[in-house]
């Protein structure tokens, strides 16, 4: 049984709104609707690769943190955003999925930087408390203090405590690039729905920019996984073709209209292209960034060899050892850890 309302135009359309149980009246409307499948699909497994990459290292060296916290952030003002501007329910369960997975990156970036390494230390300090002890109860005929030497623990850092405030948020404020639309409203959204959906499009389109500055600066992608880049180049691309390609986006229509494609409030372009562009800005922007770290990827390889007589800035000798150490092996350089 056809949708309420819905005249498709061709008889595989007729086919596909019977049995997909949602209307696609016209040809515009069936390539919108594939490509935002595609869309979702993309973005369903983007993000699995990287956490597998990161379990396999055992580290999160090679995610620069302010690309994971902006990434982040990005995602849960675009929740918000869609969510006052009126999206579709099935929109904020997609993104529910997304939260989930940013949940997981962050988790592991906590724990491969911080939890876990202390934890060690503190089973290495009891080691030491045990064998001092032990060497207390033993006979001696020459008496001596030892004085433990103190222990300094390094406060966290800036990005470090955001982070892990940003866990604290993410379950409940969190999403991913929401899905095309196939309705609208004809009333202007509210205003705080656009700052937030602006906002977001801000943090997508800077967000790849740390990551690249990291790459550049180390002269490596090791560590970090080219399927999540690959996957978020492809979602995003389908993403801003299908509202492209969206009837709403080059038409007004009465409601119900465009074979039933509109809801009941019907579209006028104005007030759509208002509502689409904070998100089709922010999946075309970041297409050139993710390209460009595909580019790195091609240049350096997931862990192209360091320039002799390169300096590593603060930090990055440790990480290299790092990332070496996970690798099963010394490498030149960085080393390649696939």
């Amino acid at each position: 049984m056809l949708p309420p309302h819905c005249t498709p135009s061709l008889p595989l359309l007729t086919f596909l709104s019977t049995h997909l149980h949602t209307c696609v009246p016209t040809l515009p409307a069936l390539l919108s609707t594939a490509l935002g499948t595609l869309s979702i699909l993309s973005w369903l497994f983007a993000q699995l690769p990287q956490i597998a990459t990161n379990h396999r290292l055992k580290s999160t060296a090679g995610l620069s943190a302010f690309f994971l916290l902006e990434w982040s952030l990005g995602d849960s003002t675009n929740l918000l955003g869609a969510l006052l501007t009126r999206q579709a329910a099935w929109q904020v369960i997609i993104a529910a999925y997304y939260v989930s997975v940013d949940i997981v990156l962050v988790w592991q970036y906590a724990w491969y930087t911080h939890l876990r390494p202390a934890r060690e230390e503190g089973e290495v300090e009891a080691e030491e408390e045990e064998d001092e002890e032990e060497d207390k109860d033993a006979p001696t005929t020459i008496t001596t203090t030892i004085t433990p030497a103190p222990t300094t623990r390094t406060k966290p850092s800036l990005r470090t405590q955001a982070l892990f405030l940003l866990f604290l948020l993410l379950p409940h404020r969190s999403s991913a690039l929401p899905l095309p639309l196939s309705t609208t409203l004809t009333a202007p959204p509210p205003l705080l729905g656009h700052l937030f959906a602006w906002t977001s499009t801000a943090l997508y389109l800077v967000s790849r920019l740390p990551q690249l500055w990291k790459n550049h600066a180390r002269r490596s992608t090791a560590g970090l996984s080219p399927q999540l880049f690959l996957a978020a180049f492809c979602g995003n691309l389908c993403y801003a073709s299908s509202l492209l390609a969206n009837p709403c986006a080059w038409a007004d229509y009465a409601p119900y209209g465009a074979g039933g494609w509109v809801g009941g409030e019907g579209s006028e372009v104005r007030s759509w292209r208002a509502n689409a562009a904070p998100f089709w800005i922010g999946a075309a922007g970041v297409l050139m960034l993710d390209a460009a770290v595909g580019w790195q990827f091609w240049v350096f390889g997931e862990g192209g060899p360091w320039v002799p007589g390169g300096r590593m800035g603060a930090g990055e000798e440790e990480e290299r050892e790092c990332l070496v150490a996970a690798s099963g092996g010394e490498r030149e350089g960085y080393g390649t850890l696939g």
